[in-house]
């Protein structure tokens, strides 16, 4: 007897995404239940894999969703407190020219989940500030 398990799992689509620090390197929930499936298919039937694995894996994929999605939210936080600061930054173009800049925190943005500052009409990663001060009064 023959059990087509390609009828018997299925997966959900979800909208969650984590990303990892490496700009190349996304797995969504999708993929996620892909792996999970293909691990299903693939498992010895004598001996197969205990549900609290399978629970213990999507608890850990979850947890590390929201820590991404907290860390994401820590680094606007951060730029948004320097609206108004003074600070400097410290860049290194694609070419690999550094410059320094210094100046009030004019305005916040937030590109490819990545925030930037704008002073004196440039914009900057949040990242690249090496320095920040309150303004004279």
């Amino acid at each position: 007897m023959s059990i087509d398990t390609n009828s018997v799992y299925s997966t959900t689509s979800s909208s969650s995404t984590v990303t990892t620090s490496s700009d190349n390197s996304t797995l969504s929930m999708t993929d996620f239940f892909e792996l999970l499936v293909a691990q299903l298919q693939n498992q010895n039937m004598l001996d197969p894999i205990d549900n609290t694995e399978f629970i213990s894996q999507m608890a850990q994929f979850s947890t590390l969703s929201q820590m991404q999605e907290m860390a994401s939210t820590s680094q606007l936080s951060y730029a948004v407190s320097l609206l108004g600061k003074n600070v400097t930054v410290y860049s290194i173009s694609d070419s690999g020219i550094t410059s320094t800049a210094s100046g009030t925190v004019a305005n916040v943005w937030l590109q490819d989940n990545i925030p930037y500052v704008e002073i004196d009409g440039s914009m900057y990663a949040a990242s690249d500030i090496v320095l920040v001060t309150n303004p004279e009064v």
